[in-house]
């Protein structure tokens, strides 16, 4: 569903309550992003190839992750689940660019799970 869809079932569905409405409108632009990908159909799904291509940061993000990965020790696995979440966390704040800010939350969601012994900080 395109995004005239969305605004086309905002109209026909005004009696829901406005969180339901962007939640759909939400899902809908994530989805659009995955879409030209088979087998994603949510940040989730995308594999490192495509993860790199649909999350790529801004400079200033991508100084900052590599900054974080060289001093935390993040392996490629972490790497890309910090990468995956901020591109979550860019596509709720309605942005079409992973900016510095996006990646800083998603690190410090990481990074405090390593300090807080449920996850190792090398992973």
């Amino acid at each position: 569903m395109t995004s005239t869809g969305a605004k086309t079932w905002r109209r026909a569905k005004c009696d829901q309550p406005s969180r339901i409405v962007l939640g759909v409108e939400r899902l809908l632009f994530e989805t659009s992003r995955v879409a030209d990908y088979p087998g994603c159909t949510l940040n989730a799904d995308a594999g490192g190839r495509v993860l790199e291509e649909i999350a790529q940061p801004c400079s200033e993000g991508r100084a900052l992750l590599s900054k974080v990965s060289d001093k935390f020790g993040l392996s490629a696995r972490g790497y890309h689940r910090v990468l995956r979440v901020a591109r979550t966390i860019a596509d709720l704040a309605g942005s079409d660019v992973v900016l510095r800010q996006h990646i800083a939350e998603a690190v410090s969601y990481r990074l405090g799970a390593a300090l807080s012994g449920e996850i190792a900080p090398t992973t």
